[in-house]
């Protein structure tokens, strides 16, 4: 089953300078819902790691949680054992990450792919619909210098 991405967890998603991204977002927590897996977050979850890749300017905005079905990823452990669920293991997430880089781009990660089936339900009218209007209107409206 998905799960609901929390907001309150992560600093960056408290910043004044990000209030743009959750216009329109009353609740804390976003992505209850969906056609893939139930919500935002459940199937091929990726997390925000600083020693596998993840810049440092990387902005984590919201992180799901899960429950014993999950379990980590094979590039994360060779081995799957007891104690490495979801319900045991904070590494077991999707972030949804920011990275902005003026001249250069940016990138919004969402860390799972269900949250392509919560855009829709509800007929757009979600909070997961309306963050992902607000990232894609801000990038439109962001000016590149070259």
């Amino acid at each position: 089953m998905g799960r609901r991405l929390g907001i309150p967890s992560h600093p960056d998603s408290r910043d004044p300078e990000l209030k743009w991204l959750f216009a329109g977002v009353e609740d804390d927590t976003i992505g209850e819902d969906g056609f893939v897996l139930g919500g935002a977050a459940g199937d091929e979850l990726d997390c925000a790691d600083l020693t596998r890749g993840t810049p440092a300017q990387a902005r984590i905005l919201m992180s799901s949680s899960h429950n014993e079905l999950y379990y980590p990823a094979i590039e994360v452990r060779s081995e799957i054992g007891p104690g490495q669920d979801g319900a045991a293991n904070p590494d077991v997430r999707a972030d949804v990450v920011l990275i902005e880089t003026p001249g250069r781009g940016s990138v919004f990660s969402v860390g799972s792919i269900c949250w392509a089936g919560a855009l829709a339900h509800a007929n757009y009218d979600n909070d997961v619909a309306r963050v992902t209007t607000n990232v894609l209107e801000h990038f439109l409206n962001t000016t590149i210098a070259c």
